[in-house]
């Protein structure tokens, strides 16, 4: 069943994570300023280091599903030239298209617009920004694993599809 399930489009998969990871940490979320509040000091330059890595995780991950994007329309468009395909180039064709869809979906999901928690100015003119740059990173855990899952998703069935569709390609070579 695992090697079944190893095979399929992700992209259900990761839904299903996602929903999961929003209920384990909805909690954590509303905590998030009370545990930053709590702890007995907190370095300054080292909460700037780790909000801004945050940050730029986030970021970059949202950069690679737009990747990702670009890439299925390429694998897409090399679909489009194989509609006269039959036998095993047509059924590879389907199953890319399969993929392609899975991609294509995760990656948009990767870009839409999110929650995110930020620090505000009025943090820095009270000096509580360094316990809100901790808070802000707790607080959006959950959204950076929910957007590695899409990426990762993303970047699965793409190679997939690219795969099939090489396979379409060169089945049309040979036949």
């Amino acid at each position: 069943m695992a090697r079944i399930q190893f095979l399929l489009p992700h992209v259900f998969h990761a839904l299903m994570y996602n929903a999961r990871v929003r209920r384990n940490y909805r909690q954590q979320i509303a905590e998030a300023w009370d545990l930053a509040r709590a702890a007995p000091s907190i370095n300054v330059d080292e909460a700037v280091a780790l909000w801004q890595f945050e940050t730029d995780r986030l970021n970059g991950l949202a950069t690679k599903g737009a990747a990702v994007l670009a890439a299925d329309a390429l694998v897409g468009a090399g679909v489009a030239t194989q509609t006269k395909s039959d036998g095993l180039a047509m059924y590879a064709c389907i199953a890319c298209i399969v993929y392609l869809v899975s991609a294509a979906v995760a990656a948009c999901l990767a870009q839409m617009p999110t929650k995110r928690y930020a620090v505000q100015p009025s943090n820095v003119l009270d000096g509580t920004a360094a316990t809100e740059m901790v808070a802000v990173v707790i607080a959006n855990e959950p959204l950076g694993i929910q957007l590695q899952n899409l990426v990762y998703v993303s970047v699965r069935d793409t190679f997939a599809a690219l795969v099939l569709l090489l396979v379409a390609l060169i089945s049309n070579l040979v036949c």
